[in-house]
């Protein structure tokens, strides 16, 4: 009978040293835009379940992307570009405690089709402690207006490293173009005037790389195409 107990004993501390440490709550699991957008954005709560303060960090996997497409992620305060699949900085939680920092940032760049990210969160130091979700960005254009649109749009010259004319015939009233860097932060924003065919942009002062320059009508991006500065 003690030979008994004690396998019980040993199998209940095994079934508690593989319990899941974390739990994620996907608010976002699938993400639909245009393929004009200049990003899509995906956000989850990662929440501490146990009884014990953890420090977390985020890998990421592409499980199938678009052609000519990116994806990236933020976690915590900072955001990590396409060639980084693990978080270098771990994020602190304390018992029960919820963080809803992350970001699954999607930049379609016209590309048209289906990208599917896996995202786990980890107990730094143990991997097998962790919890997973897909996200899946989906850029298939519903409307033959959408592919119109995007043709209208056009940046030169491109690359660019002074001044850049943006090409695009705006219908609506309220009407803004902004350009958005690599990592989704929108660096220029200004108003365009309805019937306007395009605008001009000083490009002098940004940093060198790569940008996206959208038009929005009603908040609503209806154009967006690549920038590079040199």
């Amino acid at each position: 009978m003690k030979k008994i107990l004690l396998v019980i004993c040993v199998l209940a501390g095994s079934l508690v040293a593989n319990a899941q440490s974390l739990r994620v709550n996907n608010l976002a699991p699938v993400v639909n835009g245009l393929p004009t957008a200049s990003l899509l954005e995906s956000n989850s709560i990662i929440t501490n379940t146990s009884n014990r303060d953890l420090a977390v960090k985020v890998t990421s996997q592409i499980l199938q992307q678009a052609p000519g497409s990116f994806s990236n992620f933020c976690w915590g305060i900072n955001c990590y570009p396409p060639s980084v699949t693990t978080s270098p900085d771990a994020i602190a939680l304390s018992p029960g405690q919820s963080n809803n920092s992350f970001k699954a940032d999607y930049i379609p760049l016209e590309s048209v089709g289906v990208t599917r990210v896996k995202y786990c969160f980890f107990v730094d130091g143990n991997m097998s402690d962790s919890v997973c979700t897909i996200v899946t960005f989906d850029t298939r254009p519903n409307s033959v207006s959408n592919r119109v649109a995007k043709a209208e749009m056009k940046a030169y010259p491109n690359p660019a490293n002074d001044v850049v004319s943006i090409s695009y015939p705006v219908t609506g009233s309220a009407a803004t173009i902004e350009v958005v860097n690599i990592i989704g932060k929108v660096v220029f924003e200004a108003p365009l005037q309805e019937g306007t065919t395009g605008t001009r942009l000083n490009v002098k002062e940004l940093p060198n790389g790569q940008y996206f320059v959208s038009v929005k009508e009603a908040n609503k991006r209806v154009a967006t195409t690549r920038l590079i500065v040199k």
